[in-house]
């Protein structure tokens, strides 16, 4: 048979137990609302950046789309230009012969 120390502190041992678990039950819903809040939060900052870096390469799209339509225009003028260039040479060669025939 226990003593009657042993079986106190046995309850003694219960009530801090019991008096803990109760705590901890009360605490529950803080701790799950804190939970939440904090998921919630690094959910709105992952949409954030996710919004930024977008953002970032919508722009770089559009400046490299920019540049390569620059780059376009300039080699299609340089053509356009290379076609003129002989056509230019010939009219001038006639217009200085037909200056020397007169």
């Amino acid at each position: 048979m226990k003593t009657t120390a042993s079986v106190l502190a046995k309850r003694d041992q219960w009530a801090r137990d019991a008096a803990k678990a109760w705590d901890e039950y009360l605490a529950a819903p803080d701790i799950e609302a804190a939970k939440t809040a904090r998921l919630r939060q690094e959910r709105l900052e992952r949409e954030q950046e996710r919004l930024e870096r977008e953002a970032v390469e919508k722009v770089a799209a559009e400046k490299a789309a920019s540049e390569r339509t620059r780059v376009l225009k300039k080699a299609l003028m340089a053509k356009n230009s290379a076609k003129k260039g002989p056509e230019k040479a010939a009219r001038r060669k006639s217009k200085v012969a037909a200056k020397e025939g007169t």
